[in-house]
């Protein structure tokens, strides 16, 4: 894991997609603040514990501002 603090927000993450009405999360926030980091440990994570079949990462998405 990249950052020991990320390590309880990773474990709650899990926890809550554990639950059967939940399977799909959204990490948003500025930039450099570690989202992508975030988002990658929860998918091994839910890999490594087979919460699902299928596990899909999207990463880099960005709004478009209209000018």
């Amino acid at each position: 894991m990249a950052f020991e603090s990320r390590i309880s927000m990773v474990k709650d993450i899990i926890v809550e997609l554990k639950k059967p009405d939940i399977n799909r999360i959204g990490v948003y926030g500025l930039g450099g603040v570690g989202k992508t980091t975030l988002a990658k440990e929860v998918y091994r994570e839910a890999l490594e514990e087979r919460l699902f079949d299928d596990v899909v990462i999207i990463l880099n998405v960005k709004e478009k501002k209209d000018n």
